[in-house]
């Protein structure tokens, strides 16, 4: 092999190195955003007039503590009011129910949006309640005659973010949905 050879055979052996350490690189990010569907942004361009951000922080102990912060946005006229160590926000406006938010750290039990569902909603609602599958924003929705529950995994799927709202509220709750940010 004469000098021209080896520099070209080395150039070549640099490039092939380079593009398997980029290829691993994205196989990771795609593999860790899809372990996380709620990311600490949220590409969705969200109309926000007429509306405020709420923020909130809750941590779970299970082997250690767990911290969740996270945000949304209500509307300027909606009050608040958090209970159980911050894992209930009970949000109104004008004096009528908007949305009830319940965090619950999954850390532990390992429940899955449709887990939660069956689990936990299903055996406390009079009326039949139905999963319709999952909406775009990674959320697994279920339905009665009058209310809806959006279950939307966070932190690694460690914690289960749970929305429900009137039916008749749901175009709105999509704004608070869409604006969802967790870290």
């Amino acid at each position: 092999m004469n000098e021209n050879t080896k520099n070209y055979t080395n150039i070549i052996i640099g490039i092939v190195i380079v593009l398997i350490i980029i290829l691993g690189g994205v196989l990771i990010a795609r593999r860790n955003s899809a372990a996380n569907p709620v990311s600490n942004t949220n590409s969705n361009t969200v109309d926000t007039a007429g509306m405020q951000t709420y923020t909130g922080e809750i941590t779970r102990t299970f082997e250690g503590d767990h911290t969740l912060k996270y945000s949304f946005l209500i509307p300027e006229t909606a009050t608040s009011t958090v209970s159980m160590n911050n894992a209930l926000v009970k949000i109104t406006d004008n004096k009528t129910s908007y949305a009830t938010v319940y965090i619950s750290y999954e850390g532990g039990r390992g429940y899955s949006p449709v887990d939660y569902i069956d689990k936990l909603i299903i055996p406390k609602v009079a009326s039949k309640v139905t999963i319709t599958g999952s909406s775009t924003d990674n959320a697994t929705v279920a339905q009665s005659a009058g209310s809806e529950w959006h279950v939307i995994p966070a932190g690694n799927g460690e914690w289960l973010i749970v929305i429900e709202s009137p039916k008749t509220a749901s175009a709105q709750i999509q704004k608070m949905i869409d604006s969802f940010k967790a870290e």
